[in-house]
């Protein structure tokens, strides 16, 4: 699976292709408060992308390519349970990968701790903020994977139905995010690094 990771001050942005396997095209006219990172929603590709902060979810036992960038300073991604740490720099795009060999709810039950998380720690200072830029990966068995990925594209639609009718009522929308775990989006070209073209979709970068 591929997925685009974002850092900036203070949280990591995680960016979904959807079904279709294509990211959604960027453009940094559309950066706004409710749209960090400028995802075009009237773009075909990005209609069923998805978006997250602070929180990944991944299958088990499947490879996961991430593409690294920044918005704004240099970050760290500290995946340390996954034996990953690669510096997120503005303006490039860099390729990190893993594979999960155990579930959240597994390491829960070896370790005791039923409030146990992977954690993706920011291990660069990035500013006043940085202590709090922490944010969490699951590892989904299949089925739970799924379900979670059915969720979202349930909220998905219910959110662009819902900036549907309000466009269509006359009132005057910003540029909107999609339904999000918590807040998200997308920034940047994708790497090449990709073999699987459709995942590596149409970006606009700085």
């Amino acid at each position: 699976m591929v997925v685009r990771v974002v850092g900036q001050q203070f949280a990591w942005e995680v960016h979904y292709p959807g079904p279709d396997g294509k990211f959604g095209r960027t453009d940094v006219k559309l950066v706004s408060a409710d749209n960090p990172l400028g995802l075009d929603r009237s773009d075909p590709d990005a209609k069923d992308d998805i978006n997250s902060e602070n929180q990944m979810h991944v299958q088990v036992n499947r490879p996961v390519l991430v593409h690294l960038s920044s918005k704004d300073v240099i970050h760290s991604f500290g995946l340390y349970e996954m034996r990953v740490k690669q510096d997120a720099v503005p303006g490039l795009q860099i390729p990190v990968w893993f594979i999960p060999t155990v579930t959240t709810a597994e390491m829960r039950a070896r370790t005791g701790k039923a409030d146990f998380d992977y954690e993706i720690a920011c291990s660069q200072l990035c500013g006043l903020g940085h202590f709090r830029m922490r944010g969490f990966l699951v590892v989904d068995s299949a089925d739970d994977y799924q379900k979670w990925m059915a969720d979202q594209q349930k909220g998905s639609q219910q959110a662009v139905a819902r900036r549907s009718r309000r466009s269509s009522s006359g009132v005057l929308l910003s540029s909107s995010r999609n339904w999000r775990v918590r807040r998200s989006s997308s920034w940047g070209s994708v790497s090449p690094f990709s073999t699987n073209a459709s995942a590596a979709g149409s970006h606009d970068s700085l």
